[in-house]
């Protein structure tokens, strides 16, 4: 996946991080009651609360939450946008992943003051963009530099910005954090990897929205999400009496 190469004038494709053996009987004694219980409560409505642990709801837009104990410490209380999902496997950025470290150190002749997310162990020496603009990209649509892979509508008025072209002119101009994130790698996924994994109980999917793809507090995101999906199960299996 093209992406601006922070450290050298080319672009990465590495195949996917190996991860924690899914497959393995100890992380399904973990997570299989815990994807159970999420069953019964079938697809909800959006607004915050768990959609589905469906392989089939998988799509460009939907956001992952990593259940409890999840034995990998890469993947562990995440929260991730999936940005692609298809036959050939999926893609999507880390949300709750801020580092210190500026994104001008990154992108030369970048304005922005803020830092840059890691969002994935995939191709760490690129970066990748989330922009909440569709003027600023239907201007550059119309220049003739643009490429129709430089940007991908990902969720409601939410870009991808995959090109190192576009990627500097969004920080030269100095986008405001609530509508700019830069990411330092992205998670991949094999063909049907993910797929294995909802099966397993290791992700929760929710309905995407911008507030959570920006949220001013990402460090406690994860806390809020699994919060509700903890109260969601309980609701759906009250105690007997």
């Amino acid at each position: 996946m093209p992406g601006y190469a922070a450290t050298q004038n080319r672009n990465y494709l590495t195949p996917p991080a190996e991860r924690f053996n899914l497959a393995s009987p100890a992380f399904a004694m973990i997570l299989r009651p815990i994807a159970a219980a999420a069953l019964l409560c079938g697809i909800m409505p959006p607004g915050g609360m768990a959609q589905s642990v469906e392989p089939r709801d998988l799509r460009a837009g939907r956001i992952l939450v990593a259940a409890r104990n999840f034995p990998d410490p890469t993947f562990a209380e995440s929260v991730i946008l999936l940005t692609q999902h298809s036959e050939e496997g999926a893609m999507g950025f880390m949300l709750n992943r801020q580092t210190a470290t500026p994104v001008a150190r990154l992108v030369p002749g970048a304005k922005s003051f803020d830092t840059v997310y890691s969002g994935g162990p995939v191709s760490v020496p690129s970066v990748y963009g989330l922009l909440r603009s569709p003027s600023h990209l239907a201007a550059q649509a119309k220049t003739e530099s643009a490429k129709p892979e430089a940007s991908k509508l990902v969720l409601g008025d939410i870009y991808m910005i995959m090109e190192r072209e576009l990627l500097e002119k969004t920080l030269s101009a100095n986008v405001p954090s609530d509508q700019f994130h830069a990411y330092l790698g992205y998670c991949g996924w094999a063909p049907g990897q993910l797929e294995n994994e909802l099966k397993r109980g290791a992700w929760y999917i929710f309905f995407g929205r911008a507030d959570m793809v920006f949220d001013p507090e990402p460090d406690s995101l994860w806390g809020r999400l699994i919060g509700l999906t903890d109260r969601q199960i309980a609701r759906a299996n009250p105690p007997r009496r």
